[in-house]
């Protein structure tokens, strides 16, 4: 089945609507509204939209050259709730109520939010998140939107208190959006250490060339960062 097909499927299945036939732009289900496109600089396209059914809740696909790689949903705190690799994978869920949820409220007017909360993996498995964001005191103009840089760190932890990951980078945080856009991050996992840019590049809204379009333009002939890590939660 192609890819793009597959990503029919996969969010009619998340949402419960039924969804139109899919070519070379995102059509979000019924129900749901197309918000934002963006082109980021890894090679991927990412879809931004919102549903009737989930008031606050925000979803974002994510599309590579050769198709959707990634699906998740924030809230209106952009705080984690679950996330998917695609075609196959499965789901990562934030248990809820998390115990010291991630607020961007709380970065905005403080400067920095500490966070912990336990997810679901895929296999079953529960492990514990522990992290913060802090603001840079910087902001960037990236295609007309004003984003502050941030910084973040956070660890992954099997439920005994071992370490399984750990994550640190920076992001963008838009105070219009009231969400992160990706960065710079470093993983290390085992001793190996993985670095990925996200960045965005390009803002697209309805009306202009490119709105819902999947085909990604920005930095194709890199390698380095052409995959989104467990975790991604912009």
């Amino acid at each position: 089945m192609d890819a793009r097909l597959r990503l029919l499927a996969v969010t009619a299945a998340m949402t419960g609507f039924a969804l139109p036939a899919l070519a070379d732009e995102f059509v979000p289900p019924a129900g749901c509204s197309l918000t934002m496109t963006e082109q980021s600089r890894n090679c991927t396209v990412s879809q931004y939209f919102i549903c009737e059914n989930a008031p606050g809740h925000r979803w974002r696909i994510t599309f590579d050259a050769e198709g959707a790689i990634y699906i998740n949903e924030i809230d209106a705190e952009a705080q984690w709730l679950r996330d998917r690799s695609l075609p196959d994978g499965g789901w990562t869920i934030t248990e809820q109520p998390a115990e010291d949820p991630s607020s961007i409220t709380t970065l905005f007017e403080t400067g920095r939010d500490d966070w912990s909360f336990v997810q679901r993996l895929p296999s079953g498995q529960r492990v514990r998140v522990e992290g913060y964001d802090r603001l840079l005191g910087e902001t960037e103009m990236i295609d007309g939107e004003e984003l502050e840089r941030t910084q973040y760190s956070f660890r992954l932890l099997a439920m005994d208190g071992t370490e399984l990951s750990e994550s640190s980078g920076e992001e963008y945080a838009s105070r219009h959006y009231r969400r992160f856009f990706g960065g710079l991050r470093t993983t290390e996992i085992d001793g190996a250490s993985v670095t990925t840019d996200s960045s965005p590049s390009r803002f697209i809204h309805e009306g202009e060339p490119g709105y819902g379009s999947t085909l990604p333009l920005h930095g194709c002939g890199q390698m380095m960062s052409g995959e989104l890590l467990p975790g991604e939660r912009t």
